[in-house]
């Protein structure tokens, strides 16, 4: 009951809040100075629909404070990435691109050929989606992408003012595709396990998970762009 009184309180204020005050300051790195750019946020709708994104009912003004905030207020507090840091979103952008390029070999996709060849008669694979989580940061506190958005958010302060918008959709556009190529590569490991599951179940859910892996792929490569990181060589050998 209490909890529903405080969140009727909430949603009977939430009109007479004014946007800006929830908005996250805009910065920019100039001659090595930091300078605001607050005063322009409130006119540009990508900003407002981002930084105050919640529905008619107000019911959604407990989301932005809580969820859709903290990653930019945390970007204010904590320090600026440095070199060494920022050099994980080269490899693990590499590691993506390594990924796509040699998608059958990393999750063991299942082919005829490759089938026949794992036990005589084409019954067989040994197929490892699971591996996708790997290449994009959700198996070990070791890869390069591990928290890759939360270190995205504390670059904030190195891109060009003009390319902050534009920087913050990729980092959302990654942090989304990301999660959902991880999810659905769980869910094709144990597709034959699942009700109604198969071979063909698991290559279905593979599959859709390869279109994510390549939109994860667009996303790091335009967050190497606006933080002017150089893309590493193409990796080699087996990873």
């Amino acid at each position: 009951m209490l909890r529903l009184l405080a969140l009727s309180m909430l949603v009977a204020s939430a009109p007479a809040l004014a946007p800006s005050a929830f908005m996250r300051p805009r910065t920019a790195r100039r001659s090595g100075v930091m300078m605001s750019a607050s005063s322009d946020t409130s006119s540009s709708p990508t900003s407002t629909r981002r930084a105050f994104a919640f529905d008619s009912t107000g019911l959604g003004l407990g989301l932005a404070l809580g969820s859709a905030l903290p990653l930019p207020a945390m970007a204010a507090s904590e320090k600026v990435p440095d070199e060494a840091e920022l050099e994980k979103l080269r490899l693990g952008y590499a590691r993506v691109q390594y990924l796509l390029k040699n998608w059958d070999y990393v999750t063991g996709k299942c082919t005829e050929k490759n089938a026949a060849k794992s036990d005589g008669s084409g019954g067989g694979c040994n197929v490892t989606p699971d591996r996708v989580s790997e290449f994009l940061g959700y198996r070990s506190m070791t890869d390069p992408l591990f928290k890759a958005d939360k270190l995205m958010f504390r670059a904030l302060p190195l891109v060009d003012e003009q390319n902050l918008d534009e920087y913050e959709e990729a980092i959302e556009l990654f942090r989304q595709k990301a999660d959902d190529a991880a999810g659905l590569a769980f869910t094709s490991s144990w597709g034959e396990a699942n009700p109604g599951g198969g071979k063909d179940r698991v290559a279905a859910y593979l599959e859709k998970t390869q279109f994510y892996v390549v939109d994860v792929e667009k996303s790091l490569k335009l967050v190497l762009k606006y933080l002017d990181l150089k893309e590493l060589p193409p990796l080699t050998g087996n990873l």
